[in-house]
């Protein structure tokens, strides 16, 4: 797994202000303060079927799912949340 360097945000900014209105982790926060938020961080992509981080590793960030899907692998069939998925607007990860 390779740490990915986060991208500007600027170029889609508007879009995923859209998205923060829908989570609830950031509801209290107005336009301004969610702004001053998005400056701090950067969007990274990834391709299908790439790895985000692994089971045991501490994630480093939040991650806001702008668009696609993530799928949890627990390596079991079994595992209770073995079918659990991440859409579009759905944050993970550690604030």
């Amino acid at each position: 797994m390779v740490e990915k360097t986060p991208l500007p945000l600027t170029a889609l900014h508007e879009e995923i202000l859209q998205v923060f209105d829908k989570i609830s982790l950031f509801g209290g926060l107005d336009k301004v303060q969610t702004s001053s938020l998005l400056s701090l961080e950067g969007q990274v992509s990834y391709s299908e079927n790439e790895v985000i981080f692994v089971r045991g590793a501490q994630p480093s960030h939040i991650y806001i799912v702008l668009n696609g899907r993530v799928r949890l692998d627990f390596g079991a069939t079994d595992h209770p949340l073995a079918d659990l998925h991440f859409d579009a607007g759905a944050c993970f990860g550690e604030a």
